[in-house]
């Protein structure tokens, strides 16, 4: 601005600087039967994350060598005495995208999961870093973990 007050040649401009989503869990909460619904609220994220519990997240390979198109994997681990039905469950990552589960996980076992980003609202996992989320077929969040740099090839292990 001019010490006279007008802006001369220069033109006003106000854009956002997005700051990313660190802190929030940016997937939408049910309030409907609908698995993924227009009602859906944005809510933040338990301040500590948590994988300790009966179903784990063990590991994930975020940045697989060459094209990541279906060979990025979430690896998830029951340390319980049961087997655990998945259907209805489903992984989310740091925007919010999601991916369904289906299966079971063995007593005492564990079961990967191939990444399917082929549709707009899939699960991606990313190189730089990343949030993944696991929650049950009532959206309570079962395990969340964080991940800085993944190098091409590197699993990140979460135990």
């Amino acid at each position: 601005m001019n010490p006279n007050g007008s802006r001369g040649n220069f033109i006003r401009s106000f854009f956002p600087i997005f700051l990313g989503l660190d802190g929030y869990d940016n997937q939408r909460q049910k309030s409907t039967s609908q698995p993924f619904s227009s009602a859906w609220v944005v809510k933040p994220i338990e301040k500590s994350l948590i994988n300790g519990g009966a179903i784990v997240i063990t590991s994930a390979l975020p940045n697989p060598k060459g094209l990541d198109d279906s060979k990025e994997w979430v690896k998830l681990g029951n340390n319980t005495n049961n087997t655990v039905n998945l259907d209805g469950w489903y992984l989310f990552d740091k925007l919010g995208r999601y991916q369904a589960l289906t299966g079971i996980i063995a007593a005492k076992g564990a079961k990967q999961f191939y990444i399917q980003s082929s549709h707009s609202s899939g699960i991606q996992l990313f190189n730089k870093s990343g949030l993944i989320l696991l929650r049950d077929n009532q959206s309570h969040l079962i395990a969340g973990v964080k991940y800085s740099r993944a190098n091409p090839g590197e699993i990140i292990k979460f135990e």
